[in-house]
């Protein structure tokens, strides 16, 4: 086969060019770090990549609503124990004011305190965290509370839960409505005899949240009575002991403190379901950590190059591409007066 300077030329180029093509790849890789920077590096790694990428911005964006759910759950959680406190307060209130040491005008002072707590209950109720209101449910523009011509203290919100996925197949309900912190409610009739010996009956309305307090010289709660109070949350509540203490009204006084007890063990329970919520939010977020390094850790294996192969690489195709410049130098400048010589 006869050789011409042509080919020789031509074989001379796609050398170069092969070789440069080589070191290219090869300095690509250093400098991204990755050894699949195309789909045509490798088709099935870059598919597997890709799925582990979308596994993992999943995973990032759960973290997100993690974060954001145990945020708003733990700004729960604070003001239902500054709830807590609260009451367990008016309760102590309470009992001293049924001491029997304890005068009209004593009373009248500890209603001062009641006053103000109950404030601190209605401030409370109407907590927010990052401009949405704590308790309101779906509206959380909307105040929990509002006092109305009354004097009454009534719900604005709804008893809508908000859910956020926080995995692929777990969801968290992020709020606690206004109706299960501060409202107050009984399952049936339940009654109680008093110091007096008379009969208060304590009756839900369930339709409407309303609890009534009906006194009675009856043990029956189907026997009219001569005295009624009603209230459909804490905050009412409250301000029926303060009109209590103000006028005296030992009964009510003493029927009250059995709900103020309920409120506290009420307001207890409330505080557990936000800690199995957090709980479960952390139990998650750690499941999560665990599933994103292993994915991390897998992607890793596939895509990334191994720097010392790399340059191990890259050493070797500048030791050729050198060498194919020595050999072509020499082979290219020849003429045809070195062959006949």
């Amino acid at each position: 086969m006869r050789v011409s300077t042509f080919m020789i030329y031509d074989r001379t180029k796609q050398s170069f060019q092969g070789n440069f093509a080589k070191l290219y790849d090869i300095q690509q890789k250093m400098a991204s770090g990755l050894k699949i920077n195309k789909p045509s590096d490798d088709t099935i790694g870059m598919q597997k990549v890709l799925d582990y990428k979308l596994t993992l911005n999943y995973n990032e964006q759960y973290r997100k609503n993690i974060d954001d759910a145990r945020s708003f759950l733990e700004a729960t959680d604070s003001v239902m124990e500054a709830v807590t406190e609260d009451l367990q307060r008016i309760h102590e209130l309470m009992i001293d004011a049924s001491n029997g040491s304890r005068n009209a005008v004593d009373r009248q002072d500890i209603a001062q305190e009641i006053d103000i707590i109950k404030s601190s209950l209605y401030d409370l109720s109407n907590s927010k965290f990052r401009d949405r209101y704590l308790f309101s449910g779906f509206k959380t523009t909307q105040s929990s509370y509002a006092s109305n011509a009354g004097g009454m203290y009534t719900y604005q919100g709804d008893a809508q839960k908000i859910n956020v996925d926080i995995s692929l197949t777990g969801k968290v309900t992020e709020n606690i409505t206004g109706t299960e912190a501060f409202a107050f409610t009984l399952s049936g009739v339940q009654s109680m005899r008093l110091d007096t010996g008379n009969f208060v009956h304590f009756i839900s309305t369930p339709s409407s949240a309303l609890v009534s307090m009906v006194f009675s010289t009856a043990s029956s709660p189907a026997v009219a009575g001569y005295d009624q109070v009603n209230f459909t949350n804490y905050i009412d509540m409250v301000k029926e002991v303060e009109i209590a203490l103000n006028t005296n009204n030992i009964e009510r006084l003493q029927a009250l403190q059995k709900c103020v007890a309920y409120a506290v063990d009420k307001t207890t329970t409330v505080r557990s379901t936000v800690g199995a919520r957090l709980n479960y939010i952390q139990s998650t977020r750690l499941g999560n950590e665990d599933t994103s390094q292993g994915v991390d850790q897998v992607r890793s294996n596939v895509e990334d190059a191994d720097m010392a192969e790399v340059m191990s690489d890259m050493s070797k195709a500048e030791v050729a591409l050198q060498a194919l410049r020595q050999t072509s130098s020499q082979i290219l400048s020849q003429s045809l007066l070195d062959f006949i010589k």
